[in-house]
């Protein structure tokens, strides 16, 4: 992950952003993509797929490695009011 293009964690500063990709759904299955902080385990707002009917191990890491929703997960990280937030980098 490149951190260069992430805000750092809004509660602890931490630069160790990952990617998390879940599952939610039993007969049509979505996907729901967000950024979180390694070190304090903090979740960014989630990016859901479309519905995607009978999905199996294939789909599934079509999905994953879609730079679209990686995208849609790193602004959704990154949008955050710029005043009055608990980021530390506004501290610096």
């Amino acid at each position: 992950m490149k951190n260069e293009k992430l805000k750092p964690c809004p509660y602890c500063g931490g630069r160790k952003i990952g990617l998390s990709v879940k599952t939610t759904g039993r007969f049509s299955r979505r996907y729901y993509f967000s950024m979180y902080c390694e070190e304090c385990h903090c979740y960014g707002a989630r990016v859901l797929t479309e519905d995607i009917e009978n999905a199996n191990h294939l789909d599934r890491k079509k999905i994953e490695s879609s730079e679209k929703y990686k995208a849609l997960a790193i602004e959704a990280w990154n949008n955050r009011a710029q005043e009055g937030d608990n980021c530390k980098e506004n501290e610096e």
